[in-house]
């Protein structure tokens, strides 16, 4: 779903992925998809936590660059059945702000104090460390 609309590319921080098209607040940029496990054994800088799983995630969401002012969230959502599809529950990577083309989508990655590292997003709320805010008093 919508993973067409978004492109990778290389930055100074690596890669990164880039609405191809606007999306206006609220709205779904797509679905995350790529492996689920249960078990830290596969996992790797890219894994995250959600519904008490762990997903690795694919391109292009696979490369969603943390930001303390992110311009996107993601959020479980139920879909409802259609003549053609049965009902599903996925992830969904959802708009926070007005997302204009060619413009980077960012998550903050909310990682527990033990987690941290520098962080170098650049935006003028930056807190410093790639850390849930709830936690950064931790690394003080």
């Amino acid at each position: 779903m919508h993973a067409e609309n978004i492109r990778v590319v290389e930055t100074h921080l690596g890669k990164a992925a880039y609405s191809v098209r606007p999306y206006p607040v609220g709205s779904v940029i797509g679905e995350i998809t790529g492996r689920v496990f249960n078990d830290n054994s596969g996992a790797d800088d890219y894994t995250f936590e959600y519904d008490d799983q762990l997903l690795e995630p694919i391109a292009p969401f696979r490369f969603l660059n943390h930001s303390c002012a992110p311009n996107c969230y993601f959020e479980m959502l139920d879909i409802p059945a259609t003549e053609d599809q049965p009902a599903s529950r996925g992830l969904y990577l959802i708009a926070i702000d007005n997302v204009q083309p060619e413009q980077e989508l960012t998550i903050d990655y909310n990682w527990p104090a033990s987690h941290a590292i520098e962080c170098r997003c650049e935006q003028p709320e930056c807190r410093g460390w790639v850390v849930a805010e709830e936690e950064l008093s931790l690394l003080m």
